[in-house]
């Protein structure tokens, strides 16, 4: 495989310009959770790929808490929730996805990613799915993640009851 910077490097002046192709390259993916193709997946990466080796931060690791610490809008996750099979029975087009943020608290080494969501055709259930982990740093360039727990809770639930009558007898 030929690295990342050596591939796409040609086809980006900038940096601009590589980040404007993975927007372009995100467009209609839905944050990638519910599935993508793998052609688009090795698109999104490459591009992902070619940004970090671009970084002008040297140790991005270091002192984190001046750099990620806070409330982040996501655009992109490589967080799954539906596999291939279900998103081709339709739910896709049944959940609606709102807002999609992740809390980093780099002090407790803590991130919570989460996604709003409601279903569509019933317009009775929305809420949120909320994605707890825990990460430490491995080297001056990563993190290593370990999920602790998800969980999901709703915002607005409206039970229907049906009462059916019974002969007397």
């Amino acid at each position: 495989a030929v690295p990342p910077e050596q591939s796409l490097a040609p086809h980006y002046e900038t940096l601009g310009d590589a980040k404007a192709a993975l927007y372009h390259a995100l467009e209609g993916v839905d944050r990638g959770i519910f599935g993508i193709t793998s052609a688009k997946r090795s698109e999104i990466h490459a591009l992902v790929e070619l940004l970090e080796s671009r970084n002008p931060t040297p140790d991005p690791t270091h002192k984190l808490q001046d750099k990620v610490d806070g409330c982040w809008r996501l655009i992109y996750s490589t967080i799954s929730i539906l596999g291939k099979r279900r998103t081709k029975l339709g739910l896709r087009d049944f959940i609606s996805l709102g807002d999609f943020f992740q809390i980093i608290d780099v002090k407790e080494e803590k991130a919570v990613s989460v996604i709003k969501f409601s279903a569509r055709a019933l317009k009775i259930f929305s809420g949120q799915l909320a994605i707890e982990a825990s990460y430490t740093i491995t080297t001056k360039t990563r993190v290593g993640i370990k999920l602790e727990s998800s969980t999901i809770t709703p915002d607005q639930v409206q039970v229907v009851i049906f009462i059916v009558p019974t002969p007397n007898t």
